[in-house]
């Protein structure tokens, strides 16, 4: 019982953390300036996550005019891989 809340609380976790990289990814994609408040305190908190990988692979990829972060979106392929195996244990112990 206490292993399937901590992997449900694990799992809440990973997905809130997966929601905020991809709206930084999606504001990043549409070059949004960080002028209002929201968008400032996203981008603080998501480099607080991304910090530990930066240099793991080169931080930007420019394709037609867009930047893409490729750190961000292998952190988001990373989490995603971490929430289904959360997913499955939490199921296996329904």
């Amino acid at each position: 019982m206490l292993f399937r809340f901590v992997a449900q609380l694990g799992y809440t976790f990973v997905i809130i953390i997966e929601t905020l990289l991809s709206l930084r990814l999606v504001l990043k994609l549409i070059n949004v300036q960080p002028i209002a408040k929201i968008v400032v305190w996203l981008y603080f908190i998501t480099d607080k996550i991304l910090s530990p990988f930066a240099g793991l692979v080169p931080d930007n990829f420019r394709i037609f005019g867009i930047t893409i972060e490729l750190t961000t979106l292998l952190i988001i392929a990373l989490l995603t891989f971490i929430s289904y195996a959360l997913y499955e244990i939490i199921k296996a112990y329904s």
